[in-house]
């Protein structure tokens, strides 16, 4: 790849890595904002009460959370006009599931409380779940012949009770009652440990790498291979390159340029959900903020690249003058990408709402990405 080119493709890596660090931290932040909130306005209800309108924030939220990691387009919503802990799942305009959230003392109450919702999903403590299904079957089988609308409801209940939303592969954050009971009463006190809202950390991870991986392949056959597809067509017109001399140059440039995409996207993504279970265990603020920042997503792509110049170098195909030159020039222009991304898209939203946003994120990144680069050399 052409320098020009290169700068360009991993300008729109670099904003596609921003709206993803960004809706996650989005989605972390008003999902925290709405527990707090929430055990506030009940915090002179029972304790019962209380955690139960608590969990329907932690499930939704950590399910949204889920959600933004593996780049999914599902969102756990409440029902408007809805009975209370009603939920629905959407796929853009689409409603895909509904359920109801029932959290009781014991097991036997909560089964019975699930009773009546017909086809939607049931969410209770995880530590009930086997109980409830259990007596949900004992009820069903107890009043099959005297009471059958009674038996069936209790069928119901065993066949669609959970302790989690779960979608297509997206889930909430399965939680026992003393563990919601515990996140209630931090709430109340208006703290919530993000740990609590997330998936393991093996599990980020993968989702984070596998969907990176996914999201860096596209925008290299995009860019990369659209901007060579271009070059080659011009080249081919001027009759400086034959057809299939052409056509082997953009099938070269495209996979060259997905496979570096794909591996600094899935690297970038990765550093942006290890940072974030690594913020709530350094003390320091100053790292916390750091964390919390672009940096280590800019550190991290730009390392990928500096480990390919640090090979050239151990091979003597480059000096070390060089690996300093790329590696400055590989900082600066992330960072450029990162600034021009977030003033392209501020832009963009004033002219053309959501999808101006998108257009001028990746306009403005691009932009800043080339400026600064240019103004590195």
């Amino acid at each position: 790849m052409n320098t020009q080119r290169k700068t360009i493709t991993d300008a729109a890596n670099i904003v596609k890595m921003k709206n993803y660090a960004n809706n996650i931290d989005k989605v972390v932040n008003s999902t925290k904002k709405d527990i707090v909130n929430t055990a506030k306005q009940y915090q002179n209800n029972s304790l019962a009460s209380q955690t139960g309108f608590v969990a329907e924030e932690v499930h939704i939220g950590s399910f949204n959370i889920d959600s933004a990691l593996k780049r999914s387009s599902l969102k756990a919503v409440k029902e408007k006009n809805g009975f209370h802990g009603d939920y629905k799942i959407l796929d853009g305009e689409k409603v895909v599931s509904k359920g109801e959230f029932k959290h009781y003392s014991t097991a036997k109450k909560t089964e019975n409380a699930m009773r009546g919702y017909d086809d939607r999903d049931l969410i209770g403590p995880s530590d009930q779940v086997e109980d409830i299904q259990k007596i949900a079957k004992q009820r069903a089988m107890k009043n099959k012949i005297t009471r059958p609308r009674v038996s069936k409801e209790h069928a119901r209940v065993a066949k669609k009770v959970s302790d989690r939303i779960e979608k297509d592969g997206v889930k909430s954050k399965p939680k026992t009652l003393r563990q919601q009971r515990k996140l209630t009463k931090n709430g109340t006190k208006g703290k919530v440990v993000t740990k609590e809202l997330l998936p393991d950390f093996k599990e980020s991870m993968r989702s984070s790498v596998y969907g990176g991986a996914l999201e860096g392949a596209k925008n290299g056959a995009v860019f990369g291979g659209g901007m060579s597809a271009v070059s080659n067509i011009v080249d081919v017109v001027n009759g400086k390159k034959t057809k299939t001399e052409a056509l082997k140059d953009v099938t070269i440039d495209t996979a060259k340029s997905v496979a570096d995409s794909a591996v600094k996207n899935a690297v970038g993504s990765a550093t942006k959900v290890a940072s974030i279970h690594l913020a709530e265990k350094v003390g320091n603020e100053v790292a916390k903020k750091a964390l919390g920042s672009a940096a280590p997503i800019i550190v991290a792509t730009t390392l990928v690249e500096t480990g390919k110049d640090l090979y050239l170098y151990a091979n003597g195909e480059i000096d070390g003058e060089e690996v300093i030159k790329n590696t400055g020039r590989n900082v600066t222009t992330a960072g450029g990408a990162w600034a021009g991304a977030e003033a392209g898209a501020s832009i963009g939203t004033l002219v053309g709402g959501p999808v101006g946003t998108i257009v001028g994120g990746i306009f403005g990144g691009v932009i800043g990405a080339l400026g600064v680069s240019a103004l590195f050399d």
